[in-house]
């Protein structure tokens, strides 16, 4: 099976004014295809630097969301269901407004992704894939695991290797994001 991880732009990218110059490994992205079993192919479109190739065979995307990057993320989305293909989405925009996501998508992860990633992986093989899969404690970040890097290779980032050490705060407060 293959796996197709996305981060999108701000904008379309072949409109969007918006440039980012910062271009750092989307490490996310590739914490999760590191979780990924072996017997997944596992590719990475940046759409702050490259285009989509839509057309381009895959059985699942995963795309992460942030708030900025939400309108963007439904436009890919929507693409690739029209072509119907599986769409999963997560990140913190997921987290702020699952009900709203969920429109436009096939799938979300609401949460940390790493406690049902494999889960989910394995939903999708049987045909079975959840319209939600929510993680209740926030986990401990990379236990066990090493990034993937090799799907960073070849996409223009900076020469800065990051290293996630911890998610914040584990106080839910109602007026933090």
């Amino acid at each position: 099976m293959k796996l197709t991880l996305i981060k999108p732009n701000i904008g379309r990218r072949e409109h969007s004014l918006y440039v980012d110059e910062a271009r750092m490994e989307p490490l996310q992205l590739g914490i999760l295809a590191a979780l990924t079993p072996p017997d997944f192919e596992v590719v990475l479109y940046d759409d702050r630097m490259e285009s989509i190739p839509y057309d381009e065979s895959t059985d699942i995307v995963a795309i992460t969301v942030e708030t900025f990057t939400a309108r963007r993320a439904y436009e890919i989305s929507e693409e690739y269901r029209r072509r119907g293909v599986k769409v999963v989405m997560g990140g913190i925009h997921v987290m702020l407004i699952p009900e709203e996501v969920s429109e436009h998508c096939d799938s979300i992860i609401v949460g940390d992704a790493e406690p049902v990633w494999a889960q989910m992986l394995e939903d999708l093989k049987r045909g079975e894939l959840k319209k939600r899969y929510d993680v209740v404690q926030p986990t401990c970040p990379q236990m066990n695991v090493i990034t993937r890097r090799d799907i960073f290779e070849g996409k223009g980032y900076l020469p800065i290797t990051l290293l996630q050490f911890s998610r914040g705060c584990s106080h839910r407060c109602s007026f933090c994001a």
